[in-house]
């Protein structure tokens, strides 16, 4: 989709779409107009808010989400909170649908969604049931990482933990708080695995944030 904001009270953009099965989306918003501030979300028919991006300034947001195609329809919205309008300059915004990451509930099934430096990944803990979502990443070259698990539903407790490739536990951040963070120092290249674990609560219309900074 390509779009701009030609007035002051030109302040948002939804643009409607339909799934029929469980995808994992991609979304992009491009060519944002220098020292705008467009924002990206995306929301479920119930109104839920599923995944967002928000950098202030960023001239792309980008995020990650999984949706469990169960809504009556979704809704992108393309956001305008404080710049002014600017018709010459068309942002675009992309949506890309791959398999679904589900099931991730185990090492041996982590290979359907790869995290994505900096890129926030929002996915549901949606039953009792599904207690794990595991993720890989690539550093192609020695780096720190910085794990953040944020936005987590209402009531709910998840824990988060840090692998290498041999499946050897690495670090973990297990506060109890809303939001749970790993800080490593300089680790050598290789794959490396991110495990998000359901210790209490769950929702199946709320989702977590998970975003990994790798270089």
């Amino acid at each position: 989709f390509n779009g701009y904001f030609r007035c002051t009270d030109d302040l948002n953009d939804y643009y409607r779409f339909n799934l029929g099965q469980p995808q994992s989306l991609a979304v992009a918003l491009r060519n944002i107009p220098t020292e705008a501030h467009h924002q990206a979300m995306l929301y479920a028919s119930s109104g839920s808010r599923l995944g967002e991006a928000t950098t202030p300034l960023n001239q792309t947001e980008t995020f990650e989400v999984e949706v469990p195609g169960q809504a009556n329809y979704y809704a992108l919205r393309v956001a305008r909170p404080t710049a002014p309008p600017n018709y010459n300059d068309p942002y675009v915004l992309r949506v890309t649908a791959h398999a679904p990451c589900e099931p991730n509930n185990s090492f041996d099934q982590a290979g359907s969604c790869w995290l994505t430096s900096k890129v926030a990944h929002f996915a549901f803990m949606e039953s009792a049931q599904d207690v794990n979502d595991y993720y890989p990443l690539q550093m192609l070259a020695a780096h720190t990482i910085r794990i953040e698990l944020t936005n987590l539903p209402v009531n709910t407790n998840f824990d988060l933990f840090l692998y290498n490739s041999n499946r050897t536990e690495l670090y973990r951040s297990a506060t109890g708080n809303p939001q749970e963070t790993i800080n490593t120092p300089s680790l050598p290249a290789g794959t490396y695995y991110v495990h998000v674990k359901q210790t209490s609560g769950f929702s199946n219309s709320d989702t977590y944030s998970l975003t990994a900074i790798f270089d």
